[in-house]
């Protein structure tokens, strides 16, 4: 049985933020730090009291990607995932640059991308992607940013829901919680 979804988690968007020149404040303590001097993935985050466990790593050309998913779930079969990225660039990329990229991409399916949070070197936004015949619908709420220090590398931690696979209860509280957890990483990487 299929669950609409209430018209909070419809107003989500992923805000984005991109570091100052300045050392920023710490990101909130359970939530991943993709620009981290050591780039290896952690082997687990956690977020709300709930530990995601790293699933995959891999790395495509410029792209290094780490999928975190709730302990006992498989990329199979799964509700909840963080992905976290640091995609590389030969020159310049702006978190604007991501955001303009990625919604051609996901438009092209039937998505919609909306922007929650954008200023700086940061920008937090939601996708809503609906079902196929090969996919359940998703909910993501996602932060990119940038680093001043390194403007050919943009980060992008994303929490991606399945909706209709999770209790109705919990579905808007977790998405408000990740997506106050990236405003306020935002604001703090940018000031504003």
């Amino acid at each position: 049985m299929k669950v609409p979804l209430c018209p909070l988690v419809l107003l989500l968007v992923v805000p984005s933020c991109i570091l100052a020149g300045e050392d920023p404040p710490p990101p909130a303590a359970t939530l991943p730090d993709p620009s981290r001097a050591d780039a290896s993935p952690r082997r687990t985050i956690e977020h709300g009291g709930e530990i995601f466990a790293l699933a995959s790593e891999s790395r495509r050309g410029s792209i290094e990607t780490a999928e975190y998913l709730p302990v006992g779930e498989t990329l199979e079969q799964w509700t909840q995932m963080v992905t976290v990225q640091r995609l590389t660039f030969v020159t310049r990329r702006t978190p604007e640059d991501f955001l303009q990229s990625f919604r051609a991409h996901v438009c092209q399916d039937g998505a919609s991308l909306d922007v929650l949070k954008q200023g700086g070197n940061a920008a937090v936004f939601a996708v809503r992607l609906p079902a196929s015949e090969s996919n359940d619908e998703q909910v993501v709420i996602g932060i990119v940013f940038a680093e001043a220090s390194a403007p050919t590398l943009l980060n992008v931690v994303q929490y991606a829901m399945k909706p209709t696979r999770r209790p109705v209860p919990l579905v808007a509280a977790q998405l408000q919680a990740w997506r106050d957890a990236f405003v306020r990483q935002a604001i703090a990487a940018t000031g504003s």
